[in-house]
């Protein structure tokens, strides 16, 4: 990946790094579970990377009752109605 990402982006794509890691433990249990309220941390280089789970990312759009607005998957609440998402 990193090739290709070099060749469109150039210097800044040359600059990025990927990192995969082993996401079951010994018993085969997700070690994180994207979908699911929670929070992970990574250290690398002496810096601690704190995540709040879920990832909102990977989760569909909510609707605000009122106006039909787009939300963020994670949230409960309308925060400009404080109505309940669907």
């Amino acid at each position: 990946m990193k090739p290709m990402f070099e060749n469109m982006m150039g210097q800044f794509g040359a600059g990025m790094s990927f990192y995969f890691f082993e996401n079951k433990d010994e018993n085969g249990k997700l070690l994180v579970d994207e979908y699911k309220e929670g929070e992970f941390m990574i250290y690398h280089s002496n810096k601690e990377f704190e995540y709040a789970l879920p990832l909102t990312t990977l989760l569909p759009p909510k609707n605000c009752p009122v106006d039909n607005a787009a939300m963020k998957g994670n949230w409960s609440y309308c925060p400009f109605h404080g109505n309940t998402l669907d």
